[in-house]
């Protein structure tokens, strides 16, 4: 999916009221202040202009991270205190997201086993 298509089918979820309203533009910048990084360009515009989070798998047992020092946003796992690379930018997380694929089951078994 390209970054257009991710935010229309997150504007339909948010349209069927299951996501938290937008953060304002200002709010946003005042995270990458306090952040000392701006937000990879997707996650900035998904934040603006469809929700103020709750994109991911919803299964809360797991964190997954935004890595704002790549501007593709490389995605991290955390969990019981490790941390661990996904392997796929937020672009990628997000299709799998929407498209069910991407489970806590399937983040937990990318976990290093060394």
């Amino acid at each position: 999916m390209t970054d257009d298509e991710v935010v229309e089918a997150l504007q339909i979820v948010a349209r069927a009221g299951t996501l938290p309203p937008p953060a304002t533009p200002e709010a946003v910048a005042a995270a990458e202040e306090v952040i000392g990084f701006p937000l990879p360009p997707l996650l900035r515009r998904l934040y603006v202009e469809v929700a103020n989070g709750g994109f991911g798998p919803n299964e809360g047992t797991i964190w997954s991270l935004v890595d704002f020092r790549d501007p593709a946003g490389a995605m991290w796992c955390n969990h019981e205190g490790e941390h661990w690379p996904q392997g796929m930018n937020l672009t990628e997380w997000l299709t799998d997201t929407l498209a069910g694929t991407l489970t806590v089951e399937a983040l937990l078994m990318s976990q290093p086993t060394s």
